[in-house]
């Protein structure tokens, strides 16, 4: 940071990965993969930058795995959806689960 910058956390939000509730697409699973081998294979659906994305390209480093992107996207929101058509594993924030929640479960109630 810049000399002149001052710094205050305000609130922090963990990364959380969604996956669809049911298998939709091979190759997607609905449970969370144990091995770097199952994390590879995985199609992910990350965003095109920012902090989210810098966490999640260094966790896979540190696994020495090279994702399998499948999209790379602007927003969180088009994370979750295409999430939920089912092609592949996404990386939200926290604070985007909860909508997330709430969207299937407003989708499951019509």
């Amino acid at each position: 940071m810049p000399r002149g910058l001052a710094f205050k956390s305000i609130a922090t939000s963990p990364l959380l990965f969604i996956a669809p509730l049911e298998q939709q697409v091979p190759n997607v699973p609905t449970s969370t993969p144990t091995t770097p081998a199952e994390w590879a294979s995985i199609p992910m659906i990350l965003s095109e930058s920012g902090v989210s994305r810098t966490r999640v390209d260094e966790w896979f480093r540190q696994l020495d795995v090279s994702p399998r992107i499948y999209a790379q996207v602007t927003g969180n929101e088009a994370i979750v959806s295409m999430v939920s058509l089912g092609f592949g594993i996404g990386v939200v924030p926290k604070s985007s689960s909860t909508t997330v929640l709430w969207w299937i479960a407003s989708a499951c109630s019509t």
